[in-house]
């Protein structure tokens, strides 16, 4: 939200959204790849309460970046500075 909130300084709410996505979401995606590329190590585990770890995690960090990828454009656009509402105090 930072980074928009920069954005929408010098360019429209819609711009700075995609702006901010562009920028940002890159940096989730990658990181989100990271974080599971260790958690797929995990997978080779022959402890099966490992295994089950890695899996669930694996589902919850899908579902996350899912999450953020589809939801946080419209987020910001409803909720995110630039749009004329005063933050509340």
């Amino acid at each position: 939200m930072l980074r928009q909130r920069q954005v929408s300084r010098r360019a429209p709410n819609r711009r700075a959204v995609v702006e901010t996505m562009r920028s940002s979401g890159r940096a989730v995606v990658i990181g989100t790849l990271t974080l599971a590329g260790g958690f797929l190590a995990l997978l080779a585990s022959g402890f099966a309460p490992l295994r089950v770890f890695a899996e669930l995690s694996l589902v919850a960090m899908a579902a996350a970046l899912m999450a953020e990828i589809l939801m946080m454009p419209g987020l910001l656009l409803r909720f995110g500075s630039g749009n004329g509402r005063k933050r509340a105090p």
